[in-house]
């Protein structure tokens, strides 16, 4: 299950990424997050102000991975390919 949402992601960003486009990346971020924290905000409830601290890392992921360093995750065989 994905932190972020693709209302989140229209609300916040507004930016025209396709719904179908958005969750696959959205579940990918997620993912990453989960492996770098252990898992510990699936297992735990989750304030709100962390929360959207959690959805606004999610979508920063996502942007990273787009406009900075997508060639070295697409070449790498990373969680993005």
């Amino acid at each position: 299950m994905a932190y972020a949402d693709y209302v989140f992601y229209k609300l916040t960003y507004k930016s025209g990424l396709s719904e179908a486009a958005f969750d696959s990346y959205s579940e990918r971020a997620s993912d990453y997050i989960d492996s770098r924290t252990e898992y510990i905000f699936r297992s735990s409830s989750i304030p709100d102000e962390l929360m959207d601290r959690i959805k606004r890392a999610c979508m920063t992921i996502y942007i990273l991975y787009k406009t900075t360093i997508h060639h070295d995750f697409y070449s790498a065989n990373t969680i993005f390919d």
